[in-house]
């Protein structure tokens, strides 16, 4: 829950309400989203606990996703990838960023997020090393 609880709290209530309106999604139709945006989380957190298992499981999958390319890498995979960064400039933080491309560009996100891997991968150790007697 640390992931969702972080895409709540960091993504503004704009880019929240556009994403839980989305008919898959399945956030009760009653949802009040006229609190102030800090009052905004906990709500939610409630009405998504309340939801299936599986309806549960896909907003955390996406919250991981959106927090993913919410850091400094992240952004640069995303404007690396922008089709017009002025958009994403207009945006209010690198969540807001994130979650517009995941909603509006989604093979362009899903781009970003290989970019943001072979990033990762090509700088990091990903083998290890053996020590065995000779001979």
């Amino acid at each position: 829950m640390t992931a969702l609880s972080t895409f709540l709290r960091k993504t503004p209530g704009e880019a929240l309400r556009e994403y839980f309106d989305r008919p898959e999604i399945g956030l009760p139709t009653g949802f009040d989203w006229s609190l102030p945006e800090p009052e905004l989380p906990r709500p939610l957190l409630g009405a998504i606990e309340g939801m299936t298992r599986s309806q549960r499981d896909r907003i955390s999958n996406d919250a991981e996703r959106v927090n993913a390319l919410a850091d400094e890498a992240g952004q640069a995979a995303i404007y690396s990838v922008a089709e017009d960064p002025a958009v994403l400039d207009g945006l209010s933080n690198a969540h807001a960023r994130a979650l517009w491309m995941f909603l509006n560009a989604p093979d362009r996100f899903r781009h970003a997020e290989e970019v943001r891997f072979t990033e990762d991968r090509r700088r990091g150790r990903m083998w290890a090393g053996f020590m065995t007697e000779a001979g």
